[in-house]
């Protein structure tokens, strides 16, 4: 947290604890009611297309996470993208859309803002609540919830811990992004849910959403087409264009592309280049591997480098690896992602010098890397 502070160079906090560390900063706890005795006129519109919309820190394989930053034009074309896909945000129905994700990942801003440009009901959950599929299913039940939205993983745990299906009937759209979407699961859930509409998205946190399709009557899982003024290039390694069937790395570029990463000069200039398909425009490099088929959707195969995902976090092998080797008695390190109890689980190998105890690698890891890591 104060190397995300320092990074973002953030002068006003918005918090509901006391944070008496953050006295070099400006605190507004939200808790407090004399805040909303003030001015109450809307405030004047001075955002331009080009400014931040907002800054998000994501696993970075420098040993620190890297803040991301995506501008208002970037959400401005996914809103106006997705009006045109998506059935529920076409028809202009007062739908009801649970909100299960945490402020803190960027698919919040799905359930929530775009939700409510587009006129949708929006129930927001808290943190108990997100992680209890009961108390999921009895809000889905009481308040006759028709979308949600999760990533694959968290859809399956709530999907087998709901105590009645029938108490969650009125959801007949659901949105998975955030991770891989195993045919298994889609097939699950057509088998749960009558008339439902299952949607795929697609996209890093530096372009946010840049591919969504609906994926309920697919033969196999794709990640659909690129979304208004995007463009989805498959290349080989010298970045040329590769035909229909064959697999090579995914780059994406149009205005759904970010600005790059905060105060990181070096890994905005390695990961987002100049598109030398269209003049003024920038690519990014995803990582990922893809092909085209011959419908013009495309067919995600995974990532090429060391990074996986576990209940759609982002996380780079090599900066846990990192954070071990730093460790005297460490001299090499390895992590997996392994499943362990039919859970996701990261695994670490060591050569150790000397033997080490493993409460205090775990204490001094605590300290080093976010929870998930």
């Amino acid at each position: 947290i104060e190397y995300m502070l320092e990074d973002s160079e953030a002068t006003i906090i918005l918090t509901s604890q006391n944070r008496r560390n953050l006295a070099d900063k400006k605190l507004i706890n939200v808790k407090d009611e004399r805040i909303y005795e003030n001015h109450k006129e809307n405030l004047e519109n001075i955002s331009k297309p080009e400014d931040l919309s907002y800054l998000i820190y994501t696993s970075g394989s420098t040993g620190t996470p890297k803040g991301v930053m995506l501008k208002q034009k970037n959400l401005s074309n996914f809103y106006n993208s997705m009006k045109n896909i998506i059935e529920y945000l076409k028809d202009g129905k007062n739908h009801k859309i649970l909100s299960i994700t945490t402020v803190s990942f960027d698919i919040f801003i799905f359930e929530t803002v775009m939700a409510l440009s587009r006129g949708l009901n929006v129930y927001l959950t808290n943190e108990i609540e997100q992680k209890s599929s009961i108390l999921i299913e009895k809000i889905i039940k009481e308040n006759k919830i028709e979308i949600m939205q999760a990533t694959p993983s968290v859809m399956k745990v709530h999907l087998d811990n709901f105590d009645n299906l029938n108490n969650v009937k009125s959801i007949n759209y659901i949105m998975l992004s955030g991770e891989p979407l195993p045919i298994a699961l889609r097939d699950k859930l057509i088998s749960n849910f009558e008339n439902v509409h299952i949607y795929n998205g697609y996209g890093p946190s530096e372009t946010f959403y840049s591919n969504i399709v609906d994926v309920t009557n697919q033969k196999e899982i794709t990640i659909g087409k690129p979304i208004s003024n995007t463009h989805i290039y498959i290349l080989n390694k010298n970045k040329k264009i590769l035909p229909f069937g064959t697999i090579g790395e995914i780059y994406i570029s149009g205005d759904c592309v970010g600005k790059g990463y905060m105060n990181k000069p070096k890994q905005t200039k390695n990961s987002f280049i100049k598109d030398p398909f269209v003049n003024g425009m920038r690519m990014y490099k995803v990582g990922d591997l893809g092909a085209y088929e011959k419908n013009h959707e495309i067919i995600c195969y995974g990532r090429i480098d060391n990074q996986v995902k576990i209940r759609g976090l982002r996380i780079e092998l090599d900066e846990i690896e990192k954070q071990l080797t730093a460790l005297n008695n460490i001299k090499d390190a390895v992590v997996v992602k392994k499943t362990v109890s039919n859970k996701e689980a990261l695994c670490a190998f060591l050569v150790e010098k000397e033997q080490i105890d493993e409460d205090k690698i775990r204490k001094y890891l605590r300290n080093k890397l976010p929870q998930y890591m």
